[in-house]
């Protein structure tokens, strides 16, 4: 099969079973670009290599973080290029947990909530001693502002880096499906759209604990996903 990169062309040729199922995204050494990795579409079935060919012969993938590799035989012409010489980077991701998730949530309504009163107790401060109407209507317009801040603060930060202040502290991540990074146009359906289903009764969060991939009703909607963001190991 054929890995290509859709950032700056790179191909490499491998063999399927050398691919761990759960891999779901790779990185090109080229361009450093990371692309998600599909069993359709991205690769591309090929005829075995005999052995001795002079092709390129695919490398061994560790079981855990692979790189599918594929050298030339020593047999090449001179001077010819591989077109395989670096090797692709693979990944795979896990969902992130209720737990989590519920922890970043409460991070991010703490951190808007204090935005808020802030804003509220400077403003009345300056208004002193505002008749009842004007307290009411204070509060009203605080509570529609928190309301838009909430949508706007989830939008913004999941639209730049899929991860709120909320998710960067509990180490995970809102991406696509496909596996690809989310975009300002999907996290605003997600956030917006998706989370105002999602909150009566907090049915559509709910669905997160039953669904095998921890998917709530506004990752559905948004076609979207939470997982856990992979740390590295420090290397000696």
């Amino acid at each position: 099969m054929r890995i290509t990169c859709p950032h700056c062309g790179l191909k490499k040729e491998l063999e399927a079973s050398k691919i761990p199922a759960n891999v779901v995204r790779v990185v090109c050494p080229d361009c450093r670009q990371a692309f998600p990795l599909t069993r359709e579409g991205e690769l591309e079935s090929t005829p075995p290599l005999a052995e001795g060919s002079p092709h390129l012969q695919p490398a061994t993938a560790a079981p855990t973080e692979t790189r599918a590799a594929a050298e030339s035989d020593s047999t090449a012409p001179e001077g010819e290029k591989p077109a395989c010489d670096e090797t692709f980077a693979t990944e795979s991701v896990e969902p992130a947990t209720i737990t989590a998730r519920s922890a970043a949530l409460m991070i991010d309504t703490t951190l808007i909530l204090a935005m808020v009163l802030t804003l509220k107790t400077g403003l009345s401060l300056l208004g002193n001693e505002l008749p009842f109407a004007g307290e009411i209507v204070l509060n009203l317009t605080f509570m529609l502002f928190a309301l838009i801040l909430f949508f706007a603060y989830h939008t913004l930060f999941i639209g730049a880096c899929g991860q709120t202040p909320g998710k960067m502290l509990m180490k995970i991540r809102v991406i696509q499906i496909d596996r690809s990074e989310m975009t300002y146009r999907r996290a605003m359906l997600r956030e917006v759209f998706g989370k105002t289903l999602s909150a009566p009764f907090l049915l559509g969060y709910l669905m997160a604990l039953f669904h095998p991939k921890r998917l709530a009703a506004h990752d559905k909607i948004a076609d979207s996903c939470v997982v856990k963001v992979k740390t590295e190991s420090p290397r000696d």
